[in-house]
């Protein structure tokens, strides 16, 4: 079983050895094909540099770094026939990922660059992605000051929206009134 870091594909992308090194050879030796001992090979990801050790490293950059390596892996276990690296690549450029799957968090955005846009005017998304908010629980559009403001009215309070994911490198932008908050609350 070949084991890939996480820490080496950062800064060596090998997928010549990925794709081309045999499957049943392992530190010297070499087991038959079709032999009983050998059913089959997995990509291993160590990512453990959490909590003192943190390293900065998102689900996100684990993926963006195994991505065309797992592609290259598993057709090399399923059986490559004749194609070379550069063909096995291009396939799974042709393929791409998995249906239905948003491993880049991508999310789409108007000219202006918002995925949602919420005045507070009412329950409707300015940005024309069409992400209205939701009836939720414990909370109402009220005029605070002058202005219109989602009024949170107590532990449980929240609205909704149909947006999966903000996407990275996104922000997210809320003013706060505290002044009638209690220390113990939080947003």
């Amino acid at each position: 079983m070949h084991r890939t870091d996480v820490y080496r594909i950062k800064n060596e992308r090998n997928e010549d050895t990925l794709y081309n090194l045999a499957i049943n050879s392992i530190g010297g030796v070499t087991i038959p094909a079709g032999d009983k001992q050998m059913i089959g090979g997995a990509i291993a990801v160590w990512n453990d540099m959490t909590d003192y050790l943190e390293n900065g490293v998102s689900e996100y950059d684990v993926y963006d770094r195994i991505d065309n390596e797992i592609a290259l892996f598993g057709a090399k276990l399923w059986g490559k026939g004749n194609k070379d690296l550069s063909a096995a690549k291009e396939d799974y450029a042709a393929l791409g990922t998995a249906p239905r799957t948003n491993f880049t968090y991508e999310t789409e955005k108007n000219e202006e660059g918002a995925a949602v846009h919420y005045p507070m005017d009412n329950m409707k998304d300015a940005s024309g992605s069409g992400q209205d908010l939701k009836e939720g629980k414990n909370a109402a559009i009220e005029s605070v000051d002058g202005r219109n403001a989602l009024k949170l009215e107590g532990k449980e309070s929240y609205v909704s929206t149909d947006l999966a994911t903000a996407g990275l490198g996104n922000d997210l932008r809320v003013k706060e009134d505290n002044r009638r908050r209690r220390r113990t609350d939080s947003l």
